[in-house]
């Protein structure tokens, strides 16, 4: 009796807005954050925090509607244990996906444990990646190589390997898909150049056929390129 009179007394109102409040933060903090993890460069040395963080922001914008559905529908019995089995669901569901992304992750630290390179050495490496793919843009080459990136950026092709895996929590395909991708968004978006055709955005992007650049730029956007552009246009 206790429980239900204070939810139904003036305990809701502060409830319920601070339940609104936080709803409102995690959905604008994880459309920020989704929206950044566009971006490689900004990426570039976030490793499995990229996954974390937004996996944690779902999880609570999960949490925070169980409680809503909670207390809109707190006269249902029903509905009681709501927000304990969807915590416990959510937290199990989370513990899963961590896992899977994670043991690649430790697999990768056993292949490296006998690697020579030093903390010092792999920032600096990392550094010089970053500014080898963001001034020479080598991803732009559809025939682009870990060997040949390697050489670019001056080092050793397992040095390299290790600073994209370590640091920047991709593997040298989606290091490279994520670069082409972004200059295929800004080759869509550029009203300069709206002349250009999907096929003319894949060769000037770097991928090495259309069919790659669909399920790539699909699965970052949501969408297809020509969607894309368009939306872009309704929004100009």
């Amino acid at each position: 009796g206790g429980a239900a009179a204070w939810q139904r007394g003036p305990w809701l109102p502060p409830v319920l807005l601070m339940m609104l409040y936080q709803m409102t933060y995690t959905g604008l903090a994880l459309r920020r954050w989704l929206g950044a993890g566009r971006d490689p460069a900004a990426r570039s040395s976030l490793g499995l925090h990229a996954f974390w963080v937004p996996a944690l922001l779902v999880t609570l914008a999960i949490q925070h509607l169980a409680q809503w559905v909670r207390y809109v529908f707190r006269t249902e019995e029903a509905l009681r244990d709501v927000v304990p089995v969807t915590g416990a669901a959510s937290f199990v569901v989370l513990a899963f996906l961590g896992l899977r992304r994670a043991l690649p992750a430790l697999q990768r630290q056993q292949r490296y444990a006998s690697s020579s390179l030093t903390e010092e050495r792999a920032r600096d490496v990392a550094e010089r990646l970053a500014a080898v793919m963001e001034e020479g843009k080598p991803y732009l080459r559809p025939d682009l190589t870990l060997e040949g990136l390697a050489v670019e950026v001056g080092v050793s092709k397992t040095h390299l390997s290790q600073v994209i895996n370590e640091r920047v929590g991709r593997s040298f395909p989606e290091l490279v898909a994520g670069y082409r991708i972004r200059e295929s968004e800004r080759l869509l978006l550029d009203e300069s150049l709206a002349h250009l055709t999907v096929e003319a955005v894949v060769r000037r992007s770097g991928f090495q056929s259309r069919s790659a650049f669909y399920e790539t730029f699909r699965r970052v956007n949501g969408m297809t390129p020509t969607e894309f552009r368009r939306q872009a246009g309704r929004r100009g």
